[in-house]
């Protein structure tokens, strides 16, 4: 199936059914605890499965003092 994931660019990606966000994650070798991410526009957990079509939204989380 096919999913759209927007990180530095937009892509779009062939993935197996049942795949979680954090199996793609890790697939992109995307640090899951240094981004958010949403999912058709709303925040996620990382153990949402995907789904034909879905749009993910890779958002880098800033931290510093």
């Amino acid at each position: 199936m096919k999913v759209a994931i927007e990180t530095d660019k937009e892509q779009e990606l062939e993935v197996e059914d049942g795949t979680t966000i954090e199996a793609l994650l890790a697939r992109l070798g995307i640090n899951r605890e240094t981004v958010a991410v949403s999912l058709n526009g709303a925040l996620c957990t990382e153990e949402e499965p995907l789904r034909p079509g879905d749009r993910l939204r890779v958002i880098k989380v800033v931290t510093g003092g």
